[in-house]
């Protein structure tokens, strides 16, 4: 009753009293990390995001293999900047969930915010080596998420309206694929641009972004 009308701090009292009497009942498991993951996610959107890290925190000790909890941690991370933390935590969720392109994407942006502050924030003697190998990881994660939609495309049932819907969905982020691809690949021909002599892998990398672009466009 209390999930139903969005109370969820009451609705997780309720559930953590049964886990205690039931810890076996896969039901009551469930409803008890779905509480957890709701109240930590409103604590997210809020920008709370120490509060969000205690309750994630609590619904790991009930089950360490949950995706939707160790994804939603890696957000968490991600937007305090703990770059190391959140892949460890996206790659975790992956393992568990291979088949999500969402938690690639989640991934991706890792890799090319990491990428982004190492190269013009860090004051590392080899912030170009680390950039560009993060640069890397970037379109290397975006590669396998687009693997992972063409897939689910050619898995899903032509006729159903719900599989239609979900397939414009898989488009779309087929499409976002390519478009982040070419970003990742403009962001790192610029890297090159800035390191003297290095102007064959910064026209190669340009070529690489105009083409993932174009991708993106025949995509949409």
């Amino acid at each position: 009753m209390y999930y139903k009308e969005n109370n969820y701090e009451k609705a997780l009292e309720v559930y953590k009293k049964a886990y205690e009497l039931v810890p076996s009942n896969e039901i009551i498991r469930e409803a008890l990390i779905m509480s957890y993951y709701r109240i930590a996610n409103n604590y997210y959107e809020d920008n709370e995001l120490k509060k969000a890290e205690e309750i994630l925190y609590e619904a790991l000790k009930i089950d360490p293999r949950e995706e939707i909890i160790n994804a939603l941690l890696g957000q968490v991370y991600l937007a305090q900047k703990r770059y190391g933390e959140s892949a460890y935590l996206f790659t975790k969720a992956l393992a568990l969930s291979p088949g999500s392109y969402e938690i690639y994407f989640d991934l991706f942006n890792v890799y090319f915010s990491w990428g982004e502050d190492y190269w013009r924030q860090s004051a590392d003697e080899d912030r170009y080596d680390k950039a560009v190998e993060l640069y890397g990881k970037a379109i290397e994660t975006y590669n396998l998420a687009l693997l992972i939609c063409n897939i689910a495309i050619k898995r899903m049932p032509s006729m159903e309206e719900e599989f239609t819907v979900n397939k414009a969905k898989a488009y779309t982020s087929i499409g976002m694929c390519y478009y982040k691809e070419g970003i990742s690949y403009y962001e790192l021909s610029k890297i090159y641009f800035d390191k003297e002599g290095d102007n064959k892998q910064y026209r190669a990398t340009i070529m690489e972004a105009r083409s993932s672009f174009l991708d993106a466009m025949r995509s949409f």
